[in-house]
């Protein structure tokens, strides 16, 4: 809980390495969604944090669960204030991210290939559905 000497808590360390970048004009903030399901993901957390104090072993054992518990939600708090309201709906990448991504993975395709080669697949599919669906209006002697 960072209550040691010297120690930061993992939770104020993180939220200042946050509010560093906030500003950051390349900064591409999370999904929404994403944040939306880490807060939510934090209750279970913080209740399973509220069952351990009452029968906690000793009364340091305590302080520090209650000093965990009050990090917790400081930085819920923070990342409801500070970054969910930020958080992008759209999850598209901007174009540089994603061709770095693509690399990252072993695809040389650039997005512009890839898109070509997606428009190609989709005219294909949609002429083989429609010479099966002429060919199953003849056989069932559907108009035209």
């Amino acid at each position: 809980a960072g209550l040691e000497p010297d120690f930061e808590p993992l939770a104020t360390l993180a939220t200042a390495r946050i509010r560093e970048r906030l500003d950051a004009p390349a900064l591409l903030f999370p999904l929404r969604r994403e944040v939306e399901k880490d807060l939510e993901d934090a209750a279970p957390l913080r209740k399973g944090i509220e069952q351990m104090i009452a029968p906690a072993g000793s009364e340091q054992d305590r302080a520090a669960l209650e000093a965990l518990l009050r990090q917790l939600e400081e930085y819920e708090a923070f990342v409801r204030a500070g970054v969910l309201p930020r958080a992008r709906e759209d999850q598209r990448l901007p174009r540089d991210l994603y061709a770095h991504l693509l690399v990252s993975n072993g695809i040389e395709a650039s997005p512009e290939e890839l898109l070509e080669l997606g428009r190609e697949g989709l005219r294909e599919t949609e002429a083989a559905l429609q010479q099966a669906a002429g060919s199953i209006a003849a056989r069932r002697n559907f108009p035209g």
